[in-house]
């Protein structure tokens, strides 16, 4: 689980969403089949926060501590860890907050934007879901060749019930991520990821 959690985060800087989101899937299935569980993300947090205090706006470690605070928040939410002391929301708040302080240090970071706005939308869909669309065309202002922003507009449309808006953000989304492995010399069948 732990590697399908760094290989999550790694893909979460491409233009694969899809392959983070379906690395975290993984990574939460088998969390939930190992023998240390969803307490990996613990030992993460503690390792990202234990980096942090050497360099307290190191945005590589803030982003992989974003994403740790979320896992965690969904094991409670999901009764994976019980958790006397913090509710979901108390995890889910402190991975908000680590992604509104990488937004603060670099606001031209689109992947920063790009989960922030998975995340309130994972977290109140009802409640944040134009906060979270307005941070995905946020991201395509900073850049308009981002396909992360494209893809989640496209599942919020989806989710919707938009169909057609859906397919035209999920087009655009594509000729982005190609126009995105073009730019960086990247033959899409060969791309690997580093961590």
């Amino acid at each position: 689980p732990e590697a399908r959690f760094l290989l999550a985060v790694a893909y979460s800087r491409t233009p694969y969403v899809e392959r983070a989101l379906e690395q975290l899937d993984i990574s939460r299935r088998l969390a939930r089949k190992s023998k240390e569980g969803f307490a990996l993300f613990d030992r993460k947090i503690a390792e990202y926060e234990r980096a942090l205090r050497k360099d307290p706006d190191d945005k590589l470690i803030l982003y992989r501590l974003g994403f740790g605070y979320y896992m965690r928040g969904y094991a409670v939410a999901n009764g994976y860890m019980k958790d006397s002391e913090n509710t979901p929301d108390a995890f889910y708040g402190k991975s908000e907050q680590t992604f509104r302080r990488l937004a603060d240090i670099d606001p031209g970071d689109i992947s920063t934007l790009n989960y922030l706005g998975f995340l309130l939308a994972e977290r109140e869909p009802q409640k944040n879901y134009d906060a979270a669309v307005a941070l995905w065309e946020r991201s395509i202002r900073v850049n308009p060749e981002n396909p992360g922003a494209y893809m989640l507009l496209g599942q919020a449309a989806m989710q919707k019930g938009n169909l057609r808006q859906a397919v035209e953000y999920s087009a655009q989304a594509l000729k982005a991520r190609n126009a995105w492995l073009e730019a960086h010399q990247i033959n899409p069948v060969t791309l690997k990821i580093r961590l």
